[in-house]
This record gives structure tokens, sequence and C-alpha cells, in this order.
């Protein structure tokens, strides 16, 4: 079995591995960054060009390589090569196995205004909102703090390289939508749901080519990079949660969604509920928690891909923990005084019995020596701007 994997970053990494030695692996990455793209367990790599800034192109790539990886099953690990994928399907289909599901599902959770509107729908809980295409203001008002995120978050992260603005007040608004309103961006005006790091729920999900669950898997956020409004950079697995589980059922059932995804919810400080932050609809990035746990997500679409029965989704582990060292070195010591950690807090995740690293692999160390060089390159660059 041939598998491509788009994107060889932190999420493609865990693809790599995950799937080492029960099939061919060929990666294709756009990013010189991507630690996975030197990973030993790859057979084949590739450099292609960017799946957003040069699509078509990108899918010509693919298309020009189907006579050597004709059949290969292709996963996609971020949100601009889904995107890339989704929109040809029907081209790549022919070719390829698509786990990818069509573009007309896939936007109702990559566009995030469409997935609010759902969520309202399906009478799941979510932060009061206020969509605002390119140049247009607010007609209404939220109390500040608050956050202003774009629609489409891998188009804004591409331009400013952050998720999104916190704002304080009304200068500070009106300064950042203008600046979003250069780069044609429909952003959003979000309340902030109080709580600590650790109050991030989520649940990943396989939902396979008939539309039956294969696996689910429920793990918590610890730290993020940076602290509040940031990505994962220690995660810890945990017991099935039964409310998780049923407003993740309610969206994905509405929005009749087959493939991968993660659902992410915050538990409101104030009343308790839980309220729904975003739908990622790709391989997500903390994957190889779920396959050290013991669910391996990339075999399981694999599995589906090739038509082959579904297996009984086995017991994970938990407690397991899941830490993206640099990051977390460099933020426990930076941002100290954001979080509310004790020492033994900042600790614990390395000693426990059951503990991954996203990156660091003795048997793989090429990606983890990678991606500290390419850290030490920004410290730098940042240290040489200021």
């Amino acid at each position: 079995m041939d598998v491509v994997i788009l994107g060889c970053h932190v999420s493609g990494l865990g693809v790599i591995r995950a799937l080492a030695g029960r099939a061919r692996l060929i990666g294709v990455s756009y990013d010189e960054d991507d630690p996975g793209f030197v990973s030993r367990y790859l057979d084949e790599r590739h450099r292609a060009p960017h799946p957003s800034r040069h699509r078509d192109d990108y899918i010509s790539f693919l298309l020009d390589h189907a006579d050597a990886w004709e059949g290969a099953v292709l996963i996609d690990t971020d949100d601009d090569t889904a995107m890339a994928v989704a929109q040809n399907r029907k081209r790549l289909a022919a070719r390829y196995r698509v786990a990818t599901p069509e573009w007309a599902v896939l936007r109702q959770f990559i566009l995030k205004e469409e997935a609010w509107t759902l969520a309202a729908k399906c009478g799941v809980p979510h932060p009061t909102t206020i969509i605002l295409p390119p140049g247009e203001q607010p007609s209404e008002h939220l109390d500040y703090p608050c956050i202003l995120k774009p629609s489409q978050g891998h188009a804004f992260k591409s331009v400013f390289g952050r998720k999104n603005f916190k704002i304080e007040s009304d200068d500070a608004l009106n300064e950042k939508l203008a600046l979003c309103a250069t780069h044609g961006l429909t952003m959003m005006l979000q309340e902030i749901i109080p709580g600590p790091d650790t109050s991030i729920e989520k649940c990943m999900v396989y939902i396979d080519r008939n539309g039956q669950r294969r696996a689910a898997f429920f793990y918590n956020k610890l730290r993020q990079n940076p602290p509040q409004f940031g990505i994962a950079r220690v995660a810890i697995s945990t017991e099935v949660n039964p409310e998780v589980e049923d407003l993740s059922t309610r969206l994905l059932s509405a929005a009749r969604y087959r493939g991968i995804c993660t659902v992410e919810f915050r538990r409101d400080a104030r009343d308790g509920a839980l309220k729904l932050m975003e739908v990622n609809t790709r391989m997500p990035r903390m994957n190889w928690l779920a396959t050290y746990a013991g669910i391996n997500f990339p075999w399981i679409l694999c599995q589906d891909q090739m038509e082959q029965a579904p297996v009984p989704q086995p017991e994970y582990r938990v407690p397991a923990y899941w830490i993206e060292a640099y990051a977390d070195w460099y933020h426990s010591c930076r941002h100290r005084n954001r979080e509310d950690f004790t020492l033994r807090e900042y600790i614990a995740p390395y000693l426990a019995r059951h503990h991954s690293f996203a990156v660091l692999s003795v048997r793989d160390l090429r990606p983890f020596l990678m991606q500290g060089w390419s850290f030490v390159q920004r410290a730098l660059s940042r240290s040489t701007r200021q």
C-alpha cells in the first residue's frame, strides 16, 4: 500500500510514525521547515508548490505523479492541503484513494461563519460571534477584551503568523479591522470564554465511508502555544466524555461528515457549560497522542480507504501525555507569569509513566534536530528585528 502524506509538519510526522512499517510512505512538503520531511520512515520525499498560494500547480503536481502513485491513499494534514484536495476531489479521486470530504461538506467547518450557523441549528452552544466581511464595522458591541479571529484560520496565519488578535479597545479594533481588510480577510469578533487552558476539551473521531463511527478519542489541552489563545503544546488523554461526544455527534451528523476531524470545546468558567471553539477537518496536530495511547487513526483511515472490514475500537491509555518539547520549554520560561501552574505541574507530564513527544524520538532523531535549528533561526531573526 502506498500512502501520500500531504504536509510533513508536526501532524504529518505523527502520521508518518503511525504508519511506519505498515505502508510505503511518500512525503509531500511545501514548507522547508517541516520536521517530518527528514524522518527516516519516509520512502520518498518530494517538494511541492504551496497548496493555497499556487493551488493549480499543487493539484497538477499530484496528478503528474499519479502514474507512479496510482491508487495511493492521500492524507491531508493541514487546512491548506485539505482545502486544495476537497476543491479538486473529483479529479484526484479518479487516480487516488481520497479520504478528504467534498468541499460542500468541508466548507461547513473551514469557513467559521458556517460552523457557527450550523452549531446554532444543532443547539450546540458557542461564543457570541459577529461576522465582519472585509471593510465592515460591527453593528453590535461586545465587551472588551474580546477576540478578532479569521473566518479562514490558515489564510490569516499565513499573513500574520498567529491565530487571532486580542482586542482591548475601539481604537485597537478599528486598526486591526483596517489591517485585515487590506488582505481581503473576513473576520469574526468573538467573546472570550473565560477559563484556563486546561478547560479545553476535545474529541478526535473517524467516520467511515458508510457514515459509521470507527473510532473516537478524548483528550484535553493542558498548555498552549502561546498561552490562552494558541495551539496545544501539552495535552493529555481522558476518559470518554459523554457531553463532548453528544455535542460532537450532533454537529457531524448534521454536516453529513465523513473522514477524520477534531471537535474542540471550552468549558465556560461562568456557567460550566461547554462552548464550541472549532472543528478541525483534517488529520489533527496531536494525532500521535491517540496512536501512542492505543488508537492509530492514520491506519484506521487507510483500512477504510482500502475497503477493509472495521475492527473493534481498542481501549486507550488514560492518562497519556503529548508534549511538543521546544514550544513547551520556550513558553514555560517566557510566559511563566501568564500561566497559573506550579513548578510541579510544569514537570509532571515529563515524569508521567505514559508520555510521548510530538517530534522528539531517539529512533527518529533528525526531525527533532531540524526543528531545533529552525527554532534557533526564528529566535535570532526576532532578536535582530528588535
